[in-house]
């Protein structure tokens, strides 16, 4: 095998686990369709199909994660929502408000894929021509947060990590949708569609 196609063999070899996040910052959160977080669109293919959308912190800084807060705004057609905390976490408010303080969560060793899953919304879409619309927000009444979401370090309780949202765009954009085009920032549009010549 000719040396030069050997090296790109590598090349692709070794790239491949940094291209497993649509969102290549660090600590960053989003709803994703996938538990890689990859995919932020989905398009139904028949009347009343469930739907599940993950909330994810992507390429966290920290080893373990003792609690987040955040506010998740679902609007759009959908019926029999509900929402499901991951790793056990204890929400101190309405999740079927879309609103999150969640305690005792999420301790490492987390996934080679630096993706963290947070909770799964699931809800039923009665028609492909209605489209659902997620966006993230900071809570109203922060406990430790004032305009961001963010997470407190589960090894040092003292540092409290802010998120960025994953699509670039500011908070309350729509981060991630059903049957409709989310947006996203340039930068990160491209790195999405660098990943997909991987595919």
């Amino acid at each position: 095998m000719p040396r030069s196609i050997t090296s790109a063999v590598v090349v692709l070899i070794l790239a491949s686990p940094c291209l497993a996040i649509l969102d290549p910052d660090e600590n960053s959160i989003g709803m994703y369709f996938d538990l890689d977080a990859n995919i932020h669109e989905h398009w139904t293919s028949e009347p009343f199909e469930t739907v599940s959308c993950y909330l994810a912190i992507t390429n966290p800084s920290s080893f373990n994660i003792g609690g987040w807060e955040c506010m998740v705004d679902v609007s759009g057609v959908f019926e029999n929502p509900n929402w499901y905390i991951s790793a056990g976490g204890l929400n101190m408010l309405d999740a079927t408000q879309g609103l999150f303080a969640v305690g005792y969560c999420c301790h490492g060793p987390f996934p080679m894929n630096g993706v963290i899953i947070l909770a799964v919304w699931n809800g039923t879409i009665p028609s492909t021509e209605d489209s659902v619309c997620f966006s993230i927000h900071p809570l109203p009444e922060p406990l430790y947060f004032d305009d961001t979401p963010g997470y407190v370090d589960g090894d040092d309780l003292g540092i409290l990590v802010p998120l960025g949202p994953s699509t670039g765009l500011p908070y309350g954009t729509c981060t991630a949708s059903i049957n409709a085009i989310a947006p996203v920032e340039n930068g990160h549009a491209t790195w999405s569609g660098v990943k997909s010549l991987f595919r």
